[in-house]
């Protein structure tokens, strides 16, 4: 079991010091749009997963003028509590500092305090196309098991290698194999079918999970995710001779794209509303409904493979949640262990009937 019980900010997005305290089961953060919300949940997320949730680049989240940044959180996992400390300073780059010690690798942190974020920037998921949707569950399964973590951190760092490769290739116009890529392409095969096996079968659970809860909660909708991994092979022994074959079919293609056309980077993904594709039928109402049950589901799997109930931070939850699907919602969000959720204002809480199903809930006002 894991808890955040408290946050402190310094010099972070618009916040020259914050702190605050948080309680078990729901949290509500309150403010005006511009004070500050959304940062305190990117501020958890980066002390959790090492990383925002929002941004690519730490050095944004430095206040303007200033020339750090430092978040710290207490964590009580079982009956042990945690101390997670983020330090970026603009000429030294980040540190992580857990338990009074350094971290030395920073994705020793991913899954050890896990978390499920909605935001809005995960309008993403249901708006965009297969990388965003892959993006999704990559980040559900780096969370829950760490041989994913693992095959998915090495598998990466090779196909960086390879589409840098490639680059130089192409402005070297040379449309030939080469030595190196032979190399590389036969390092990547192992772990990128860890990966896709891996996600043949998780996702295919996932899917059975979601879209039974979907269906039973709102009768009149009908929800279908579907899966086509770029490489068909089933065994080992296809999928090493499949994945050769392709590396080398697709030489040319790869050289003047600069980037590699075959693996679990070009898996596909589409999801379906009454068996038409969401992104091009559904209004915004049942788009949120969607991405919400997806983030509630994605905390399950992680509960059902690490035996942990991750912490939930849903940023501007009720945006766009049609007030007639809500209370199911609310039901399996008041179900979970401990939930951090912003809004603009109380009305918005009252409104969805939070307050009067869960009267003992904690109430932060920003000013």
């Amino acid at each position: 079991m894991s808890l955040i019980s408290s946050i402190s900010v310094r010099q972070f997005r618009n916040f020259s010091k914050y702190e605050a305290r948080f309680d078990p089961g729901l949290n509500l953060i309150i403010g005006a749009n511009g004070t500050g919300k959304s940062s305190l949940l990117e501020a958890i997320s980066l002390n959790a997963l090492s990383k925002s949730f929002r941004v690519h680049r730490d050095q944004v989240c430095i206040k303007e003028g200033e020339s750090y940044f430092q978040t710290e959180t207490i964590w009580k996992k079982g009956e042990t509590e945690h101390k997670v400390q983020v330090n970026y300073l603009k000429d030294k780059g980040k540190n992580i500092i857990f338990d009074d010690a350094p971290l030395e690798k920073f994705s020793d942190l991913i899954g050890y305090f896990p978390l499920v974020i909605q935001s809005p920037e995960n309008s993403a998921l249901t708006d965009g196309g297969s990388k965003e949707k892959r993006n999704f569950f990559d980040r559900l399964f780096v969370q829950s098991s760490r041989t994913y973590l693992y095959h998915y951190q090495q598998y990466h760092q090779l196909l960086r290698q390879r589409n840098a490769l490639l680059k130089e290739l192409k402005l070297k116009k040379k449309l030939q194999y080469d030595p190196r890529l032979e190399f590389i392409d036969e390092k990547m095969i192992v772990p990128a079918w860890q990966i896709s096996s891996f996600r043949k079968e998780k996702i295919q659970q996932f899917s059975l999970r979601f879209c039974q809860a979907f269906n039973e909660s709102f009768s009149r909708y009908e929800a279908e995710i579907r899966f086509q991994p770029s490489l068909n092979s089933i065994g080992f022994g296809d999928y090493e001779s499949e994945f050769r074959q392709r590396c080398q079919k697709n030489l040319e293609s790869d050289i003047l794209l600069s980037r590699s056309l075959s693996g679990p980077q070009s898996d596909r993904f589409s999801f379906l509303l009454n068996r038409q594709p969401l992104e091009s039928t559904a209004s915004q109402g049942e788009r949120k409904l969607w991405i919400t049950l997806m983030k509630l589901s994605e905390g399950e799997m992680i509960a059902a493979e690490t035996e942990e109930k991750p912490l939930f931070l849903l940023d501007d939850l009720f945006a766009e949640l049609d007030l007639e699907n809500s209370f199911t919602i609310v039901q399996r969000i008041l179900n979970q262990q401990q939930v951090i959720i912003t809004s603009t204002d109380l009305a918005d809480i009252s409104k969805h009937k939070i307050d009067a199903i869960e009267p003992n809930l904690k109430v932060l006002n920003l000013p």
